[in-house]
């Protein structure tokens, strides 16, 4: 099966290789791009290792789809090699390429890394260097391994700030085994401690310098301010086990069916009982959280790294080999299809996002033939999909309205600077936005706007063959 599967991995990432150019991007990974065009020590909606990557790419292979969709995929293959390892580890290489085959195919992992690429995939990038860094130390107790993890930690906390869940896990099983707690008395732990601060220091650096908005941001964007009722709580806390259920599924019922009924034993126990703690680690930290705050299906992500493990032990140490071959492949099929869905000949079938971005660009050029570079638009999703075009064109960065017509200029935006509008700044401008027209945040900037049009999108839903319509506003401004 061993070299069965390493050939059906090498095949699947050269499809995502080829497919890369025609996937039509998410409209957060626009969003992560346009962090890229403005580097910074962090973010206000959490650390800046997506931007770094989404500009290190771009400078290579331009500002393309392949550019964004690539950095899922280099991520992707990190996180292959890493979780191979651990499995190598674990049992052997065969269950290392199972663990690679049950993650790489997973229909979260194809959603969260291929078809949206956000700051995710760096997030399970350095989660699973992290963990690999601490199964090593497991084996061998040698201190390289604590700088490794050390190392690695602070590259996860420049990606996203849930990364210490799997830092606290790693700790809890360190603390609970008397051979490892000398680990706490061991200088070059508070060593790789202190390599991790340096590492992470752009985050603290950039939230000093502001107020620490950016960790007040993330809690409150999660949980609510307003007081709710006990049931309200409750339902909080069954909506998260049932998408945690409904995502997961198989990965997380298989394990603990093997656990009851087989008892199966494992060659690294050490390292099946490390997975274990990370793994209840993360769902013991998002339960509480969902207490107040809502989880989203994508946040499951890194928690299908440590499940692929323990289930690719589990199903190598059973030979289960009809059961292992009908989840890779039902996993492969819901796979490919979700990521065909996102190509452009594809993706106007299923959503308007593709056909709308061809007729603003559309749009763009046209008013480009008539001297009209500078274009303005409103809402955080318009502005980096414009900036795109805009960037694909060669014309000037995308402006936005100040304060208080756009209140996401509160948001990400207003950290950037010189892309609000200042009255008298544009002599001529293209005011280009989807869905609801804001000509009052757009006229006292100029003299004279022509009036506000709209161009109508139309297509019918595959399924139920609704009547859906989309609309572009438009307005031709000269100051």
């Amino acid at each position: 099966m061993q070299l069965n599967l390493k050939h059906v991995a090498v095949l699947y990432f050269a499809f995502l290789v080829i497919l890369a150019p025609f996937i039509f991007p998410d409209g957060d990974s626009f969003y992560y791009w346009e962090w890229g065009n403005h580097l910074s020590l962090s973010y206000l909606d959490g650390p800046p290792m997506i931007a770094y990557l989404m500009r290190f790419f771009c400078l290579i292979f331009g500002n393309t789809f392949f550019a964004m969709n690539i950095v899922g995929i280099f991520c992707a293959a990190g996180i292959s090699y890493f979780l191979f390892q651990i499995g190598r580890l674990l049992r052997d290489r065969e269950t290392g390429m199972l663990a690679v085959a049950l993650w790489l195919f997973f229909p979260l992992v194809a959603q969260a890394l291929f078809v949206r690429v956000t700051y995710d995939a760096p997030e399970s990038l350095f989660w699973i260097m992290t963990l690999y860094g601490a199964v090593r130390y497991l084996g061998t107790r040698q201190v390289r391994f604590l700088y490794w993890m050390g190392t690695t930690a602070g590259l996860l906390l420049l990606s996203k700030y849930t990364g210490l869940i799997v830092i606290a896990g790693i700790l809890i099983y360190f603390a609970s085994q008397r051979s490892l707690r000398a680990v706490f008395k061991n200088p070059h732990f508070y060593g790789a401690m202190c390599v991790a601060i340096v590492i992470a220091s752009p985050v603290l650096i950039w939230n000093a310098q502001h107020q620490w908005v950016s960790f007040g941001f993330q809690f409150g964007q999660h949980v609510t301010a307003k007081p709710m009722p006990f049931a309200m709580h409750l339902w909080n806390i069954l909506g998260f086990l049932w998408r945690l259920l409904y995502c997961l599924n198989l990965l997380l019922i298989l394990p603990f069916w093997f656990w009851m009924v087989r008892k199966n034993s494992v060659s690294g126990p050490q390292i099946r009982y490390l997975l274990i703690t990370v793994s209840a680690t993360f769902i013991g930290v998002w339960l509480l959280a969902s207490y107040s705050a809502h989880a989203k299906v994508n946040y499951f992500l890194p928690l299908v790294l440590t499940l692929a493990l323990l289930l690719a032990d589990d199903l190598q140490g059973g030979k289960a080999r009809h059961l292992t071959r009908a989840l890779l492949g039902i996993f492969a099929c819901i796979s490919i299809i979700m990521i065909l869905s996102c190509a452009i000949w594809f993706a106007p079938l299923i959503s308007y996002e593709y056909p709308v971005y061809l007729l603003q660009k559309q749009l763009i050029i046209e008013a480009q033939r008539h001297g009209q570079t500078e274009i303005i638009t409103t809402g955080w999703n318009s502005v980096p999909r414009l900036a795109f075009i805009a960037k694909q064109l060669n014309l000037p960065e995308v402006i936005l309205p100040r304060h208080p017509c756009d209140l996401n200029i509160d948001g990400t935006y207003r950290y950037f600077s010189g892309t609000p509008l200042q009255s008298g700044q544009i002599k001529q401008a293209l005011y280009l936005n989807v869905r609801f027209p804001y000509p009052n945040c757009i006229t006292p900037y100029f003299k004279s706007c022509t009036p506000l049009q709209g161009i109508v999108y139309f297509r019918r839903q595959i399924l139920t063959h609704q009547p859906v319509t989309v609309t572009t506003y438009w307005m031709s401004c000269k100051g």
